[in-house]
């Protein structure tokens, strides 16, 4: 991710409860972009509807430009049936975290606890006629967190090493040359070419948030976390059709094509599950 947003309470609950009411890819600014997945039942979105309207959804998304991807995350809670099916335990209580972080490890990730937000990195090292040296691999992770937040960076890991989507193997978050003169031991590379684009990130971002309202609404999580959830697609929502709109967005919508061809159908199965829910 390489931007940051706050939304105020007040501004998430507008756009949202907004969103819900319109439909997901329309041209107008709908906020969360009508998107109503099932979470449960249908009480449990009417529940979620009246809680939106009355108190509002406070959600972010953080990135920068310090070669990472990731996202905001909330402390977890104790481990109960419901909160592990759920996936808002602490991540080191849930029964698939060793599990998760042994495979992400095999991968070749560094595991690196932060107390800022979780991300992924992946740093490529060049030498002086831009040929690759070596790639590091960080899975940046908070004590604590909730699982879910785990496996939205997990998401993030999913799609760039997926084979079929970057045959090439994954586009890097930075790219950088190694010096002595630096305390880190490298330094920003001038040829940053290959590295996501803010535009790109958004098309990352947006996909990686669809699938993942697709897995919270089959679990049938809480009114609030799919709320939460629901904000944060809205919000990507609106930034990748920035970064597909006007002349840059052309290159945009191609890279898109080409990586990410299934958000649409994405998009749809989210549609399908709003029409499913309707009086």
């Amino acid at each position: 991710m390489l931007a940051v947003l706050l939304l105020t309470p007040a501004t998430a609950a507008a756009r949202c409860t907004g969103g819900l009411v319109n439909t997901l890819g329309s041209t107008g600014d709908d906020g969360c972009g009508g998107i109503y997945p099932a979470v449960g039942s249908a009480v449990a979105v009417a529940a979620a509807l009246a809680v939106a309207a009355g108190h509002a959804a406070f959600s972010y998304a953080r990135g920068g430009t310090n070669g990472k991807v990731g996202t905001g995350a909330k402390t977890g809670i104790d481990p109960t049936p419901e909160s592990i099916a759920h996936g808002t335990v602490r991540m080191e209580d849930h029964p698939g975290f060793a599990a998760e972080t042994a495979r992400v490890k095999a991968m070749g990730f560094t595991i690196v606890a932060v107390e800022s937000d979780p991300s992924v990195a992946i740093r490529r090292f060049v030498g002086l006629k831009g040929e690759t040296l070596r790639t590091d691999l960080e899975f940046r992770l908070r004590p604590g967190m909730r699982y879910l937040d785990l496996e939205h960076e997990l998401g993030h890991i999913g799609q760039l090493f997926d084979p079929n989507r970057f045959p090439d193997g994954p586009p890097p978050s930075e790219i950088v040359t190694p010096t002595r003169n630096s305390p880190l031991g490298y330094k920003r590379a001038f040829n940053q070419s290959g590295v996501l684009t803010i535009n790109q990130n958004a098309v990352l971002e947006y996909h990686n948030r669809l699938q993942e309202l697709l897995w919270l609404s089959e679990r049938g999580v809480p009114p609030d976390v799919m709320r939460e959830h629901l904000a944060g697609a809205g919000d990507w929502l609106d930034r990748y059709r920035k970064a597909t709109s006007g002349r840059q967005g052309n290159r945009t919508i191609a890279w898109q094509r080409r990586h990410f061809g299934d958000l649409q159908d994405l998009e749809q199965r989210v549609r399908s599950m709003r029409a499913r829910l309707r009086p």
